[in-house]
Order: structure tokens, then sequence, then C-alpha cells
């Protein structure tokens, strides 16, 4: 605003300057034609003719002054920061332990930064890769009452109330997920805590991704209870332990205190809802049975695992939303220790 301000109000110093340097030329040179005789009104004309084109010469010279004083300008910074530079680096070396301090801290600063940008890009800027329909798909979030009339927001609820949210009307494709950074993977010296995500088999299809090798599991391997003891392995996992063979399918591999059947490896750059390199992916029912035993489909009360869902094509998300609490307030219906009053206000 404040160039614009210069410009449509009072013409730039430059402008003046470059303006008086030509009406002195034509003075000069019309001086010079009267001299010999021409009037004033022929000498001015004549002089305007020989001094040529006088908007292209304004903005030649215009031109050329706005890059000395760029260079002007480059110039002095550069002067200023190496004045800068050295100013620091002599106080840095009469201070070593204070130097140290400060690039140590610059250094925390920005990896913290530079992670936590990474973490917020990952869960809210972008969508995670290879979700199919990003526009249509969404984690679902339970809005809990409290005893002082707040709420709390949840992203966790149990199997069994996974399995009933799934069936609202408005769902196109339903799927659950928990990601476990704690489990053991391997045995022996190659033992070693690792993410292993626990996802139904609906999971797969929420995404545009087929196995490099192998295949995923289906419905029949998660089944209630117990699921079956089958594993797909992570790119990354696949390559640093076992080197990319392809004859790992079919191999057992431990996750916890369970043996798993390797049938199938995970594309490069698929680590499904986690933001961590994701080693193994097994069967929700199997890694829940192994957790909580039979309890965890038969009760609302454990709450763990979360749930990604994708909308129908042509319905919008406040209509989602409202169907899912719908339904979300028919499964509180079921349960007996929920009063009416706490249902009214519960939504998902």
């Amino acid at each position: 605003m404040r160039r614009l301000f210069r410009l449509v109000v009072r013409p730039p110093a430059v402008e003046q300057e470059i303006d008086a340097e030509i009406s002195f030329h034509l003075e000069e040179e019309a001086r010079a034609r009267m001299a010999l005789g021409d009037d004033p009104d022929t000498a001015m004309a004549e002089a305007r003719k020989r001094f040529g084109n006088l908007k292209a010469t304004r903005a030649a010279l215009a031109r050329i002054d706005r890059e000395r004083r760029m260079q002007q300008r480059r110039a002095s910074r550069f002067a200023d920061l190496m004045q800068d530079v050295g100013y620091a680096f002599r106080g840095f070396r009469r201070q070593p332990g204070f130097a140290l301090m400060v690039i140590l801290t610059l250094g925390l600063g920005i990896g913290a930064n530079a992670t936590m940008f990474g973490v917020v890009d990952r869960l809210l800027l972008r969508p995670p890769a290879f979700l199919e329909h990003p526009d249509r798909a969404g984690r679902v979030y339970i809005r809990r009452p409290l005893p002082d009339g707040a709420e709390r927001i949840d992203n966790n609820i149990s199997y069994r109330r996974y399995r009933e949210l799934s069936a609202a009307r408005s769902f196109e494709a339903a799927a659950a997920f928990y990601d476990d950074q704690e489990h053991v993977v391997g045995s022996g010296e190659s033992a070693r805590q690792m993410d292993v995500s626990l996802v139904s088999a609906s999971f797969w299809p929420m995404f545009e991704v087929s196995p490099v090798l192998g295949r995923f599991f289906g419905e029949e391997e998660d089944r209630t209870p117990g699921g079956s003891p089958v594993v797909v392995l992570g790119y990354g996992f696949w390559q640093s332990e076992f080197a990319g063979d392809p004859a790992v399918i079919g191999k057992q591999l431990l996750v916890g205190p369970r043996a798993y059947t390797v049938i199938g490896v995970a594309p490069d750059g698929f680590n499904g809802m986690s933001t961590r390199r994701v080693a193994a992916y097994i069967p929700i029912t199997a890694g829940a049975h192994e957790e909580f035993g039979d309890r965890y489909f038969t009760t609302h009360n454990i709450s763990w695992l979360e749930m990604l869902a994708r909308r129908k094509a042509g319905v919008s998300a406040e209509a989602a939303d409202a169907d899912v609490t719908l339904t979300f307030q028919q499964s509180l219906a079921a349960q007996p220790e929920y009063r009416p009053e706490t249902l009214a206000r519960s939504r998902a």
C-alpha cells in the first residue's frame, strides 16, 4: 500500500531526477537551435525530434537506475551480513560454552519444529498415502458427556461399537485399526519392539494398494473370536529383516508370544494410518483375542481401537454425521448402564 501510495500521489524521486535531466538536455538543444535563428517553438520541436522517443528513453534510464540501486542494496546487505557474522564469530570464540549452548538450542528447536510439522502435516494437512477417495473418508470421533456438563472428544471405541457403527446407512465402507508401538517382533537376538498395526480385513479396500508379494488377509481370517495367525509384512521390514527375499511367504514370524504365518508384503511407502514405519499387519481379531480374550467382541466397555469410514457418493458430511449419531445412540440404548439423559447428549 505504501508503494502504491507513492506511485499514485507523488512521483518517485528517481523519476523526478530523470525528467529534470531530460528537460535539461532539451532546453540546451533548444537554446542551440535559437542561436542559429530558430524561433523558440520551432527550436523546442526540433530538439524533441532530435532527442528521439522520450518515453522509451525515460523507461531505459529508470531501469538502469533501478539496477544500480539494487546492486548497491545487495552489496550493503552482504557487507552488513559479513559484519554480523564476524561479530558473532568473535563473540562465540570468546565464549565457546555459550556458543555451544546456542547451537544446541537452535538445533533442538529446528528439529522439534520440523518433527512437529511432519506430524501435523501427516495427521491434519495431508490424507494418508494411498487412501481411496480421501474427500469422503475420515476417522469416527465420539463426543462423551462428562458429569460437569462438559464433553470429551474421543476416537477410541470398542470392537462391538465399531461393528454396530459400521451398519450406518451413510457408510460405503468402514474399517478398524490399532497401531501398537510396543509389540515385540521376532525371536532370539533379532527380537525387538516394533510398530505393529492390528487392522480389520476391510482395512485393505480402503486404500488403493496391492501387495508386492503374496496377498492381504480377508474376512475369513479376521473372524471372532481369535482370527487367524497370519501376518502381512511392511515393505521396509521385509527389506531390512529378510533382504527382500520372495521366499518369505509361508515362513513363521513371532509377533508377541504368537507365531504368525507370512502371507504377503505391503507396498513401499504404505503405512496405513500410522505416522511411523509399520513392521507388520495382523488381523485385528487375532491381536484383540491375544490381549483381551473373548470379552473384546461382546462388551462395549473395552475402548481401544479407531474407526475409519468412507461416506457413500453423494452423501454430505453433515448427513453422515447425523446418520452415524443416530446409529451411535441406538448402540448406546442397548447398554443398560446408560441413562436416557446421557443418551440424548451423546453424539458420534
